[in-house]
């Protein structure tokens, strides 16, 4: 395949081409296309696959080991103790629930306001967790992205729309409020357990979810929007952190999410 290559003179040569297009200009636009040539200048480009089968490089290997030993020990840390495997589901599962629970404490820690509820997808969480230690590889695994948590208001109205969106896609990870599902239709919507009420609710989110990603419109426009700087995969480490520091060498467990969020009738 070929690919165009851009030329590259010294600056003396750059001096003197420069000289040659003002002379050129000045003798008129006759002289000049008598004068004028056309340049091609073609490269060629060849693809070398990177495979197992292609040698090591000693110089190579040499400038990455370091970094490649910090990476491994620090992707490796040790956070907290799954009791069981957890993953996402429909309307509701495991893993989701309890990262929705790590992202609502830590927005509520961040914020001087009552921050009510929380909802994140899915399809952010890109794999289930084991049964064991969760390291800090683990983390990253389940939550690639360099997402941050934000918070928004919304009024009543806007909280039983975002219900019915999470219930139109048969369920995502919320924390602090639920509903029930009965056929196509989102009933008894509740926050902090109480019926939603004539008031502002603060919802904390993802910025991708908030910013058009995810299909839940009602996080597209809130009535206010605020910035934590805090990113989601921070606060699931630094909640997982929490949990398995007991000290006495051991890891904690992680506490099993309550369950019934999203109710099916």
């Amino acid at each position: 395949m070929a690919y165009p290559r851009p030329l590259r003179v010294s600056r003396g040569w750059s001096l003197l081409l420069a000289a040659v297009l003002v002379l050129a200009g000045c003798a008129g636009s006759q002289q000049a296309s008598e004068t004028t040539r056309e340049i091609t200048l073609k490269a060629t480009a060849s693809q070398t696959r990177i495979t197992d089968a292609l040698a090591e490089d000693p110089q190579v290997e040499e400038l990455v080991a370091p970094y490649r030993e910090t990476m491994q020990a620090t992707m490796g840390e040790p956070l907290a103790v799954s009791p069981q495997p957890m993953e996402t589901d429909h309307p509701e599962g495991l893993l989701g629930a309890l990262i929705a629970d790590f992202v609502l404490e830590r927005a509520r820690a961040e914020s001087r306001e009552r921050v009510d509820a929380c909802v994140i997808n899915n399809g952010g969480l890109r794999i289930p967790w084991p049964k064991g230690v969760i390291t800090l590889r683990l983390v990253y695994e389940v939550m690639p992205f360099d997402n941050e948590i934000v918070l928004l208001r919304l009024d009543a109205d806007q909280m039983r729309a975002l219900a019915a969106e999470i219930g139109a896609r048969r369920g995502e990870p919320i924390s602090g409020f639920g509903f029930a599902i009965s056929g196509s239709e989102v009933v008894d919507v509740q926050v902090g357990g109480k019926p939603v009420e004539a008031r502002d609710y603060w919802v904390a989110t993802s910025d991708y979810l908030a910013g058009g990603g995810g299909g839940m419109s009602t996080l597209w426009e809130p009535r206010e929007i605020r910035r934590t700087g805090v990113l989601v995969r921070d606060a699931i480490a630094d909640a997982l952190r929490g949990h398995g520091q007991v000290g006495g060498g051991e890891l904690g467990e992680i506490p099993l999410p309550a369950m019934g969020r999203i109710r099916e009738r």
